[in-house]
């Protein structure tokens, strides 16, 4: 009898063994078939990000060919003008740099109160900006000083550098950038900040000097 119910017993011992075998195997599978699935989508993301990568690098390359031709045509439409023109050191009519004066004095005159800036222009045709205020930070200094800045104008609303006082290190730098963008008023802005840093500094060592 002890012989029947350990068998019975064995019977249903392994049963059970079978059925949690299958059980785990089942889990497993489905873990298996998740992590399948999860890989999956991490190499579509991928690949996806991978096309994305590749659009945005060809568009790169085409902005810089753009870029490049649209530089290579602006040069050759420079080099055009300048052959069919005098050469740089001579002047165009009075005409053409009063309209030229003009044009620029128009886009000047909004901030001539707000920055003390004055438009001139001088006997030799040179277009002479003044700007006052610009030395406050010598605040010890009885003396108005105002800063001026003579440019000519060459070859189709260019300009060169005749005089500029105080000295400003990188104005043929700013001129070059002027020429470029045609943008009078951001290089008046700048060329404004490099006065009042001129003068911030020559206060500075002022001060310095003083205190020794």
């Amino acid at each position: 009898m002890s012989d029947v119910f350990r068998d019975e017993f064995n019977a249903d011992t392994k049963e059970q063994e079978l059925k949690l075998s299958g059980d785990r195997a089942a889990q497993l599978r489905e873990v298996n078939n998740k992590l399948r699935e999860r890989v999956t989508n991490d190499e579509k993301q991928v690949d996806c990000m991978i096309s994305r990568l590749q659009t945005v690098k060809r568009t790169i390359e085409e902005l810089r060919a753009s870029i490049e031709k649209s530089k290579s045509i602006k040069i050759a439409y420079l080099k055009q003008i300048e052959s069919e023109n005098p050469p740089e050191d001579s002047f165009f009519p009075c005409e053409f740099e009063n309209s030229t004066l003009m044009q620029v004095y128009k886009m000047i005159q909004p901030f001539e109160r707000l920055l003390g800036i004055q438009i001139q222009k001088t006997h030799s045709g040179l277009l002479q900006l003044l700007f006052h205020g610009c030395s406050e930070a010598l605040v010890s200094s009885d003396e108005v000083i105002v800063c001026c800045c003579q440019l000519r104008i060459v070859n189709t609303n260019r300009f060169e550098v005749v005089l500029c006082d105080p000295p400003v290190p990188d104005l043929e730098r700013l001129v070059n950038h002027l020429n470029w963008t045609e943008d009078i008023r951001s290089f008046i802005i700048v060329l404004r900040q490099r006065f009042c840093r001129y003068f911030e500094l020559a206060a500075a060592v002022s001060n310095k000097l003083s205190s020794e």
